[in-house]
């Protein structure tokens, strides 16, 4: 243990060889340069240098006497802890129940729960709204540097339906088993994950490399003629990752019944399980019911008001961002179909880029909540 006396007038430090080593240690290889400084001061005070003319010449740079004998004493007190800096609470930080307070009101309460007109939250409501917050600050400035620091940031919105579906949990627990079974038995029972998708003529926009400059962004090209409409519907096989599709411009109770005996063709002697939504007008029309029935098909139903857990959503997300985002075939409809075609066939072959491409290779595979 380090032990601090004064020989006459000076003040000598005494190190045992366990702390002459460390500090030797961090004098040649600490990262920090504070404390590889305070290290090599303290050694030389060991070896019998008075801390004065280790603060006026014995370091890189000039250094007050004070402070060469503050490290001293401190290293005599706190030992090896004294050579790195206390964290530093940030200015303007709250505690946890304020912090909790605050983003509760934030996140979860309207302004005109206190009295505010307003639908969205400003910085003045804010202030105005919280006590402790109108006690600290009276500048809008600050309020915006305290939400800043304590991670409360002013962002987009986005979409967002509740799912009102009481059964929501236990449907996804379905899928999930049922996607597990259909992995372990092939040959047997097929999963498939069904859905529509529709495609306009006019481009999507969308984010595009282009030339810096004012006035110079990538343009949508769109057409004089009528946005055109057309549509798909399409099963993906959960463990293969065949895609089988049929496109139409409008997808009725006729088509879908027709696609339904499809599938029944395409795995004649397998137990198949759909996935799909509650699309009350065509999924749950009783002709549709009697052509489960006639196919020995059995449908699973996703949660009301859940696309995010069903997976082929994102192989349209990324139809979109390949063909269909700022595309230059606005006035040539029979071209843009056969690319969206084109597009459609590179998934009809067993493959595992299309299970990667819709995170059924994740854990879990079947989102319950939207990201």
């Amino acid at each position: 243990m380090s032990r601090l006396y004064k020989d006459g007038l000076r003040l000598k430090l005494l190190l045992n060889k366990r702390e002459r080593k460390t500090l030797r240690n961090i004098r040649d290889r600490s990262s920090k340069p504070y404390q590889r400084e305070r290290a090599a001061a303290l050694l030389k005070v060991a070896d019998g240098i008075s801390p004065h003319c280790v603060a006026l010449s014995g370091l890189l740079r000039k250094r007050d006497p004070d402070t060469v004998y503050g490290w001293v004493y401190a290293f005599s007190a706190f030992g090896l802890k004294s050579l790195s800096h206390a964290p530093r609470r940030l200015k303007g930080s709250l505690t946890q129940a304020y912090k909790q307070q605050l983003e509760k009101a934030i996140t979860q309460q309207s302004p005109q729960n206190y009295s505010f007109s307003r639908s969205r939250w400003t910085l003045k409501t804010v202030r105005d709204a919280l006590p402790f917050l109108k006690a600290l600050y009276r500048s809008l400035s600050g309020v915006w540097s305290l939400l800043k620091r304590n991670r409360i940031h002013y962002k987009r919105s986005l979409d967002f339906v509740p799912c009102p579906d009481p059964y929501k949990d236990k449907k996804i627990r379905r899928i999930r088993a049922l996607l597990g079974y259909a992995r372990k038995h092939l040959s047997k029972v097929v999963l498939l994950f069904l859905d529509e998708f529709s495609f306009y003529r006019q481009p999507l926009r969308g984010p595009a490399w282009w030339p810096c400059g004012r006035r110079k962004q990538p343009r949508a090209k769109r057409s004089r003629n009528a946005d055109t409409k057309g549509r798909v519907v399409a099963a993906l096989n959960a463990v293969s990752g065949k895609l089988i599709y049929k496109m139409a411009s409008k997808i009725n109770v006729p088509c879908f019944c027709a696609f339904l005996r499809h599938l029944r063709e395409v795995y004649p002697n397998a137990k198949i399980y759909v996935v799909l939504d509650n699309w009350l007008t065509v999924h749950k029309h009783p002709r549709s019911f009697e052509t489960f029935a006639q196919t020995g098909i059995a449908p699973v139903w996703l949660p009301t008001y859940s696309p995010q857990s069903n997976p082929i959503e994102l192989l349209w997300e990324q139809l979109n961002d390949e063909v269909l985002r700022l595309h230059c075939l606005s006035d040539d409809w029979s071209t843009l179909k056969q690319r969206v075609c084109t597009w459609l066939d590179g998934l009809k072959e067993p493959s595992q880029r299309a299970i990667h491409m819709v995170g059924l290779t994740a854990r879990p595979a079947i989102r319950m909540n939207a990201a």
